[in-house]
């Protein structure tokens, strides 16, 4: 939240603006708990008195509500939501008119000319296989780490998620599993929302096992074959062999790289449509990178759509058929790598350059 101080606004109306844009915008949802009083006044660096004036406003507004010894959160009164959005669309399109009016332009040209530069986004064939992501925002408190972040992967194709450490590509990851909820946008899995049955249509390779470090290899494919209706144990002892592992060797004795490879396997061998990798180079050696990479080419991957995150794309840039650059929690560009690399000349990394190097 940015504040202006050196104007004639109330800094107590600004902090309410901002939480009813952020209520609008459907940033913060019904129920979501918001900072103290106390708390918010400590983040933004104002007066308590002004943030106690704000939440006590917006408490006999309807926009919060709160119960003895427990936060803030924000009503879950649709009705009142629902004024607050068309009171915010309200005062936009009366900006714009003002903004507008000296042109002297007719209502049916303006109508025309927002079509023509803010066209709808193109809607996907029914029934076409992919995971959207579409205008995914997250926030941990008050600190935006994704920002209206939008891609697709397409079933049978490999789609890479590249950024420096710490840009938001895991919790890419997490929010298309549920393991973390996301402020504002909408993940899709071949055109339904997420739930049980979409699931099963994913299998999520963390960048470290998450088996018990004294089980044994063999151990943790039983447990996976009792766990999971989609283990295809033929294809688990195939992976097995071309991995050279052995199912007596117990997890905790493996190298990093064979660990790596026990990892892959363990979600690998599940019959799924589509694979999500975190960062399976990190940390381990290049022979094991090599063989790794070789799974890309192989009959383990074909049909599949996979999502990896990687900020070492030399060992696969050859493999990748789509780049999603990350830069401050955006995408900042989103391309097809043969068609960059036949239009433009460039590699992945050469974008990288651009993007990282400025």
């Amino acid at each position: 939240m940015t504040l202006k101080f050196n104007t004639r606004d109330p800094v107590y109306l600004q902090v309410i603006r901002h939480f009813k844009t952020q209520i609008a915008t459907g940033e913060l949802e019904p129920g979501d708990e918001i900072p103290s009083r106390r708390e918010l006044a400590n983040t933004l660096k104002i007066n308590p008195n002004t943030a106690q004036r704000a939440y006590k406003e917006m408490e006999e507004e309807g926009l919060i509500r709160t119960e003895r010894n427990t936060p803030s959160k924000i009503t879950n009164d649709e009705a009142m939501i629902q004024h607050v959005r068309q009171e915010l669309l309200t005062t936009a399109v009366e900006e714009f008119v003002q903004a507008v009016r000296p042109v002297n332009v007719p209502l049916e040209e303006l109508i025309e000319l927002i079509k023509t530069k803010y066209p709808s986004p193109d809607v996907k064939k029914e029934g076409h296989p992919m995971i959207e992501v579409k205008n995914m925002t997250k926030k941990f408190g008050f600190k935006t780490v994704l920002q209206d972040v939008s891609f697709t992967a397409e079933k049978g194709e490999i789609t890479c998620l590249i950024g420096v450490n710490g840009v938001g590509k895991t919790t890419i990851m997490n929010a298309i599993m549920n393991l973390t909820p996301i402020n504002k946008g909408q993940i899709l899995i071949d055109g339904n929302k997420l739930n049980k049955k979409t699931y099963e249509k994913v299998t999520f390779i963390p960048d470290a096992i998450t088996m018990l470090p004294q089980m044994k290899i063999g151990e943790a494919m039983d447990f996976m074959a009792d766990f999971y209706e989609s283990w295809n144990a033929e294809r688990a002892n195939e992976m097995l062999g071309f991995f050279r592992l052995n199912k007596d060797d117990r997890i905790s004795t493996l190298s990093k790289g064979n660990t790596a490879k026990a990892n892959l396997l363990m979600g690998l061998a599940l019959d799924v449509d589509y694979v999500l990798m975190d960062e399976p180079f990190s940390g381990i050696d290049m022979f094991s990178r090599e063989q790794i990479a070789e799974v890309f080419t192989s009959h383990l991957i074909e049909d599949r759509g996979v999502i990896i995150t990687t900020h070492e794309i030399q060992d696969i840039e050859h493999l990748i058929d789509k780049a999603v650059l990350l830069d401050e929690g955006t995408v900042y560009r989103s391309f097809n790598v043969e068609d960059i690399r036949e239009n433009e000349g460039k590699s992945i990394i050469d974008v990288m350059r651009e993007v990282y190097r400025g």
